[in-house]
């Protein structure tokens, strides 16, 4: 049987296909495009962004994106080395506000005490008398510890990686009350559960990492959808190309290398990119999809799926506003800007939170009106657990406002089951690493094993894959 030549396949030639629009995709790929490389990126989604941007309801914008779309969700950057970085590279103009200070306000039950966390430590001990509620002897004994644990050297963090902290801390007769304050503190900063946190991550993405808390604020899209729709611009300025509505299907394998992406479009029109490097920025164990299992070492497909068993839904009920609501406390308007934790009970259980998310971003809701998110994500042990720990603290967002109903304009409720990452940032397990043992593939996004947290490991790992490439790495 002869193949016929005609009519011909639909096939694209580039130096590089990016799959996903994301933020973490759009940064290796304008990196690529700046250092001359061709580059494509695929994207099944009709908008860049996805989950990491913002998406249009009503004039207004929610954060995180479309809601199938597996990665990175956050309204903020909340650490900023290396998304700055990138930027500079790029020769985007990031639309940031900031930083905030305080960088949360924590919400005490039954105390229904509001306090305020900043960065730095010269209200550490506020903190911990009054959040983590410990005594004198304590706070004294867990500033020495976190003072310990701060100037230790990068190479023992690093040997401290696989180190719990639970275990950390009973081997080194650390005392309850100082302990449990330390494990609070993780449940506050959602590192959760706080005891199977990782040493080595706290000390080089939390304790030695400075810490700042940014809004962004573009004229014309809301929260980081502004950030997202700048790279893009930026991309297609160098000569790149976005192809939406294209959902990677397999990427192509000859002689043991990828060479490409096989792609199907919501119609189940099929195409072929051909590339001499594919870069993969979903969670890095979704490349198992596109690729069979069997063509990786059993050691790189359990870190691909280290990050698997940290994931959580997440439920979020957005209220569009016609004013700010007024504060019972005091009676004034919400002017707060950073997110605010509820904590409960004396072991200080994460409780979920709050955000008026347009006093940080005015451009997410239309002028006038504002934006507010209620959102608590757990291993819930099903729907209906999920809806009665919520209904909680909607119950007491409402008793915290005095007229919250009275200026909600339109609510929705949602639930997100899709892939989100802030669980695992601090996590003891060795992840994937972003050169794959295929050569010509790459992993780039905030699952790999890369320092920083959020969207600044987001941008980090993508600088990495760029500069693999650029200098012609393979595995």
């Amino acid at each position: 049987m002869i193949e016929s030549a005609w009519p011909p396949w639909s096939q694209f030639d580039c130096d590089v296909v990016v799959l996903g629009a994301s933020y973490g995709g759009l940064v290796v790929a304008t990196l690529l495009a700046e250092a001359g490389k061709r580059t494509i990126i695929v994207d099944p989604a009709e908008r860049v962004g996805v989950p990491g941007g913002t998406w249009p309801h009503k004039g207004y914008w929610l954060p995180w994106g479309h809601r199938d779309g597996p990665g990175m969700r956050q309204n903020s950057f909340t650490t900023y080395r290396w998304n700055f970085e990138a930027a500079e590279r790029a020769g985007v103009e990031l639309p940031v506000v900031g930083p905030h200070d305080p960088t949360m306000l924590v919400h005490l039950l039954p105390e229904n005490e509001v306090l305020p966390l900043h960065v730095g430590g010269s209200t550490f001990e506020r903190l911990a008398r009054e959040v983590l509620l410990l005594d004198d002897e304590s706070i004294t004994e867990l500033q020495h510890l976190l003072e310990r644990l701060a100037t230790t050297s990068r190479a023992d963090a690093e040997a401290l990686i696989p180190v719990r902290v639970g275990d950390w801390l009973r081997d080194n007769d650390v005392s309850k009350p100082a302990s449990d304050g330390l494990l609070a503190y993780l449940t506050m900063i959602w590192s959760v559960p706080p005891e199977e946190t990782s040493v080595g991550r706290l000390i080089i993405n939390n304790l030695q990492t400075p810490f700042g808390l940014y809004s962004m604020n573009h004229p014309d899209y809301g929260g980081n959808q502004g950030v997202v729709e700048l790279y893009a611009a930026r991309f297609r300025e160098l000569g790149g190309e976005i192809r939406f509505d294209e959902k990677p299907h397999e990427i192509l394998m000859e002689d043991g290398r990828a060479v490409g992406v096989r792609t199907r479009t919501s119609t189940s029109f099929v195409r072929e990119i051909r590339a001499a490097a594919v870069v993969f920025t979903p969670p890095a164990y979704m490349v198992f999809d596109l690729v069979d299992e069997a063509r990786f070492p059993s050691d790189f497909v359990a870190k691909a799926r280290s990050v698997k068993k940290y994931e959580t839904p997440l439920l979020s009920l957005f209220l569009g506003l016609r004013d700010l609501p007024r504060r019972r406390r005091d009676g004034l308007p919400e002017d707060t800007v950073c997110f605010q934790r509820l904590l409960l009970g004396p072991e200080r259980r994460l409780g979920g939170g709050w955000s008026v998310w347009s006093n940080g971003c005015r451009s997410l809701a239309p002028a006038g009106k504002h934006l507010l998110g209620i959102h608590l994500s757990d291993a819930f042990a099903s729907f209906d657990d999920a809806k009665a720990r919520f209904a909680e603290l909607v119950d007491y967002v409402r008793t915290y406002y005095v007229d919250l109903e009275d200026v909600t304009e339109w609510h929705e409720y949602e639930w997100i089951t899709e892939t989100q990452s802030m669980p695992w940032t601090l996590k003891t397990d060795e992840r994937a690493p972003m050169r794959t043992p295929i050569d010509g593939l790459y992993l780039a996004g905030f699952s790999t094993e890369v320092v920083g947290t959020d969207y600044d490991a987001e941008a980090n790992s993508a600088i990495q894959v760029a500069d693999m490439i650029i200098a012609g790495e393979t595995s």
